[in-house]
């Protein structure tokens, strides 16, 4: 919600972003979030005397770890141009992987705008025709989005010919349900705007191939109260999208529903394959992907303020330097509508067996179920950021694998959960931190337990419990199924050698030799 201010206090036409306060080391909080677990209220780790509980990882004041205690410089990246009234993200990135809360304003309205590991977003409507608004980064480079009524093209039934080219120089309007047949590739410009009326779709047969730019990004919003439907790419299609900003979609009808949870997707992709490089997608009724038997590869992209990150079915899907952020929204209150950060299903059978998914370097902050849930499929995790989802951090259930590797996970309900089925379950030089339960087998329902929960080479810490085995259909533990090895743990079912529950060292550690010397466990990226 905007907050009204007085005209002087931010400059004319100005867009400023303002930096919250950060506390590092040696503040004093509680170790968990007791707002619903959004990891919005305080969070840090008591402190004593200005030690660090956990070394090299402190605490700020979003309950995030803090190493990097400042952003740097401040960027805020929109849409070059925008129609009167046309809602569109605006995102605040860090030069540093920095948490904290900013102010984002205008002459008249500001918001905050929380940043999780260096990036954050927030909505945005322009005021009226032909107004300028310049957007500034508190001393980085402004940003200016212009606001005007260019030409229009209304497009609607198979496209052919010029109606394939869009450009920056007319805005398309999509009135109706619009197919780009096979063979045909839809080409669109850096710095062209596209809007579509409630609930109407583009089925892509062929290839669609967004060219936008860091300067000029390619806007897809809607053209009228009421979200447009969805990108849907069937058999044999192909999408890529470069610097493409999507708001307000997944607003398709009752019969366009994925999945597991009741809202229809931004992208719908089936036996296809799609690509989204240096993107947002933000504010959308629907789920950003809705994906089955499909390659999905997203590269440096925000997706936030939509129902779920996607589902993705039976489908290779790798990620990389993305953010999934707030997801729906950060409000506390919980809606139960299966809103994961990343919903993994099943795997993509390859020529030589299930194909891996990839999730590197990603960062999932605050959302009301589970930050990954994976449900059989074959994933790696790597240098994950978890934090401040209502269930799981990572939830693993049905079958096949999954590996985390160098991932921080903290101010969940269970940080990783081996549940039904036969998930193997593998945690390797992980930090496991102010959950309610750090590591859970057995989950909340009574199906048979008969998966592994294998954690080495890692600090389990400061949870109110930090290890559970405990399956509902046994009334008890499951024999053999929990392992830990080699890592900092105080309480709980701990079953494993070479354990410890003194404090870690205050350094950044390193992965245990062979032969279980446990020399200092712990993530190996956490020192600044």
């Amino acid at each position: 919600m905007s907050v009204q201010r007085p005209l002087a206090a931010f400059p004319p036409l100005a867009l400023a972003v303002a930096m919250g306060a950060v506390v590092g080391c040696g503040s004093s909080a509680s170790h968990r979030s007791t707002d619903g677990g959004d990891g919005l209220d305080g969070g840090g780790i008591d402190t004593d005397a200005g030690a660090c509980d956990a070394g090299c990882l402190a605490w700020n004041e979003m309950g995030d770890f803090a190493p990097v205690t400042a952003p740097g410089s401040l960027v805020l990246l929109a849409p070059e141009s925008v129609p009167p009234g046309a809602p569109f993200p605006v995102a605040v990135r860090a030069e540093h992987p920095w948490s904290g809360s900013v102010t984002l304003g205008d002459r008249t309205n500001t918001k905050t705008v929380h940043l999780y590991r260096g990036a954050g977003s927030a909505p945005w409507t322009a005021p009226g025709t032909a107004t300028l608004l310049v957007l500034h980064a508190d001393g980085a480079a402004d940003r200016s989005v212009s606001v005007e009524l260019r030409t229009e093209r209304e497009l609607a039934g198979t496209l052919a010919g010029d109606d394939l080219h869009w450009n920056a120089t007319d805005d398309v309007t999509v009135t109706a349900n619009a197919l780009v047949d096979q063979g045909a590739t839809l080409v669109v410009d850096a710095g062209a705007t596209v809007r579509l009326a409630p609930k109407v779709r583009i089925e892509v047969r062929g290839a669609m191939d967004v060219r936008g730019s860091r300067t000029a990004p390619v806007l897809f919003t809607r053209s009228a109260e009421g979200d447009w439907g969805e990108l849907d790419f069937v058999a044999g299609s192909e999408g890529a999208f470069r610097y493409a900003w999507i708001t307000r979609g997944g607003g398709g009808n009752a019969d366009r529903i994925f999945g597991h949870s009741s809202s229809a997707p931004v992208f719908r992709v089936t036996d296809a394959t799609l690509s989204l490089a240096h993107s947002i997608l933000a504010d959308n009724s629907g789920k950003a992907f809705g994906t089955r038997t499909s390659h999905v590869t997203l590269t440096d992209t925000i997706t936030t303020h939509s129902d779920s990150g996607g589902e993705f079915k039976q489908s290779a899907v790798r990620m990389e330097r993305t953010h999934n952020l707030e997801l729906p929204d950060a409000d506390g209150s919980v809606d139960d509508d299966d809103n994961d950060g990343v919903y993994l299903s099943g795997a993509l059978e390859g020529p030589n067996g299930d194909l891996l998914s990839v999730l590197r370097d990603v960062v999932l902050a605050v959302g009301e179920d589970d930050a990954i849930d994976h449900n059989g499929g074959r994933v790696l995790v790597e240098r994950a950021w978890i934090q401040g989802f209502f269930h799981e951090g990572v939830a693993c259930s049905s079958a096949r694998t999954i590996e985390i590797r160098d991932s921080v996970i903290t101010n969940c309900d269970q940080g990783v959960e081996s549940g039904y089925g036969s998930p193997t379950v593998n945690v390797v030089h992980s930090y496991i931190h102010g959950n309610h339960t750090g590591l859970r087998v057995g989950d909340s329902y009574d199906m048979p337990i008969e998966g592994t929960l294998t954690v080495r080479d890692s600090v389990v810490r400061g949870n109110d419990q930090d290890a559970r085995n405990h399956s509902n259909a046994l009334a008890g533990p499951v024999v053999g199924a929990l392992t830990i090895d080699c890592t900092w743990i105080e309480t709980g079912d701990v079953t494993g050698e070479c354990n410890r529950d003194d404090a870690p060292p205050n350094a950044c550690p390193e992965i245990s030799a062979p032969g279980c010397d446990c020399t200092a466990p712990g993530p190996s990226w956490c020192a600044p």
